[in-house]
């Protein structure tokens, strides 16, 4: 069975690095189509950087301008519309704890740590 990935990444906090840096301790797992979603927006990192931390990796990028009204949901229609094969199953997660500063940040870090190792 094909084991797809959808991913969110809103590059607003140096944590999405931390997060893109555990997703890839299981990229391994996913065997299926790849798609990272990535929103731009002033102060973001750039499309370019998040991209740079994909290289080598079998991924297709789908690219919107943010809206914090819809969140991470700006991209998933689109995402899961990629995602019609029979034969799989898909996962799906975001980048967790880039509106967030101080010390509530290192408890989202250490929620986000255990889903990665719970999940995947």
């Amino acid at each position: 069975m094909k084991k797809n990935l959808i991913y969110f990444i809103c590059p607003l906090r140096p944590i999405w690095r931390w997060n893109v840096s555990r997703l890839k301790e299981y990229w391994g797992l996913f065997n299926g189509k790849k798609i990272i979603s990535i929103v731009t927006g002033a102060g973001f990192d750039s499309v370019d950087v998040v991209q740079r931390e994909f290289e080598g990796c079998d991924v297709e990028f789908l690219v919107k301008e943010n809206n914090w009204y819809l969140g991470e949901t700006i991209s998933f229609v689109d995402a899961l519309e990629k995602m019609k094969e029979s034969d799989s199953i898909t996962f799906y997660a975001h980048a967790k704890g880039v509106s967030h500063d101080g010390p509530v940040a290192e408890k989202i870090r250490q929620w986000a740590d255990a889903m990665y190792l719970l999940n995947l």
